[in-house]
């Protein structure tokens, strides 16, 4: 009978196997490390070119306050002041008009509501009859005050027997 010994082959197949496996586990290693450092260089490069971005637009953003800056004129205290008087001379003019609205109605007239929406006044109320309006108006001296006035409204109730009016005063 014949025998055959093997054995050496064998060592070396297993040699060469482990080999092989030792190779495909480095290379997928490395390509394992080579992926994240690309991906690292990647993020790096983002993070770069944002911080890029935000200096640029924070250039522009003081270039346009510069230039809005320069286009703008400068306000000083006497504006202001100036401002102020004319605020201070409309509110004592608005509240000599109330003054007046509760001197000459001598109870011919009830305001039921007085609102001031931009520059116009809307006045809401009952006359005893539209003559007592009519007569009210005329002797209402508000013309340093309201350059125009218009009457929205006018009816009169017939449960109370009072006129019910809307005027709109334009102010100046």
């Amino acid at each position: 009978m014949v025998t055959f010994n093997l054995f050496p082959w064998r060592e070396r197949k297993a040699h060469y196997e482990a080999k092989k496996i030792k190779l495909i586990v480095i290379t997928s290693l490395l390509m394992a490390l080579l992926w994240h450092f690309l991906g690292y260089q990647y993020v790096l490069y983002q993070k770069n070119r944002i911080r890029l971005e935000l200096i640029h637009m924070h250039k522009m953003e003081q270039n346009l306050i510069a230039q809005v800056q320069l286009r703008q004129p400068k306000l000083n205290q006497k504006h202001f002041a100036k401002q102020i008087n004319q605020l201070k001379t409309k509110y004592q003019l608005l509240k000599k008009m109330l003054s007046e609205l509760s001197i000459e109605s001598k109870n011919d007239i009830c305001f039921t509501e007085i609102r001031r929406e931009a520059n116009t006044i809307s006045l809401t109320g009952n006359a005893n009859s539209a003559d007592a309006l009519t007569e009210w108006l005329t002797h209402w001296n508000v013309s340093y005050f309201v350059s125009q006035i218009i009457i929205k409204h006018l009816k009169v109730n017939s449960a109370t027997g009072f006129t019910e009016f809307n005027l709109i005063a334009i102010e100046k």
